[in-house]
C-alpha cells in the first residue's frame, strides 16, 4: 500500500518537471538570430487556364454521336 502511494507521487511529480528549454540556434526559426529570409509574390491565380465558352451545337447532332448504331451490341 505504502509503496503504490510513493509510486503514484513519483509519476505525479515527473509529469510536473518540465525539461530545459534548448539554446536558440542561428538556424532555428523562433530564434532572434536567424537570418530574414526574402519572400517572393506569387499571386493566386497564378498558373490557371482560361477556358472560354464553347461554341453550341445541335443536339440531334450530339446525340446522333453518341446513340448505338443499329445492329451493334453495346
Amino acid at each position: 500500500m505504502k509503496s503504490s502511494l510513493f509510486v503514484a507521487l513519483a509519476l505525479g511529480l515527473g509529469a510536473c518537471s518540465m525539461p530545459p528549454l534548448p539554446e536558440p540556434s542561428d538556424s532555428d526559426p523562433h530564434s532572434p538570430f536567424a537570418p530574414d529570409v526574402p519572400m517572393t509574390y506569387l499571386p493566386v491565380m497564378a498558373g490557371t487556364v482560361h477556358y472560354a465558352p464553347a461554341e453550341l451545337k445541335s443536339w440531334r447532332e450530339l446525340n446522333e454521336n453518341v446513340a448505338p448504331r443499329t445492329g451493334q451490341t453495346p
